[in-house]
């Protein structure tokens, strides 16, 4: 009998544990259907934003509005052949990306350096990390 009793007090411990267990689960799936339903608008938004890039960057490159330089990779976007992210990423390792990304990487140095010149607390910054990944093993420099 004693173990019965035993076994009964466990089993009581084991549903209780259980139904905390749903309830903790039942309030995490509501805070993350109420989190979901805040995001949504900024989802929605993120979508139309996109959409409307995507169709300007359709009528640049139909007007031939885009620089010789990035037509080639335009139209592999436009045709759906890579993304953005991918080319931006290095996932996308076509030849049209690879030059993508040298040209950002140019023009972005270029406008850091531009805003530096301006700003010398930026330029210090900028100077401190540079140093600091400098000092990193398996970095270059």
């Amino acid at each position: 009998m004693a173990r019965s009793e035993g076994l009964d007090a466990q089993m009581a411990q084991l549903r209780s544990q259980v139904a905390g267990l749903r309830e903790q689960t039942a309030a995490f799936r509501d805070r993350m259907e109420q989190a979901k339903a805040q995001l949504q608008p900024r989802a929605e938004r993120a979508r139309a934003d996109r959409a409307e890039a995507q169709q300007e960057l359709r009528r640049q490159f139909e007007q031939n509005d885009l620089p010789d330089e990035d037509r080639a990779l335009v139209a592999r976007v436009l045709k759906r052949e890579t993304t953005w992210h991918d080319v931006m990423s290095g996932a996308d390792e076509h030849a049209t990306a690879v030059d993508y990304r040298a040209r950002f990487a140019t023009q972005f140095n270029a406008a850091v350096e531009q805003v530096a010149a301006e700003d010398d607390e930026l330029a210090q910054a900028l100077s401190d990390a540079q140093q600091a990944a400098g000092d990193r093993p398996g970095s270059p420099g």
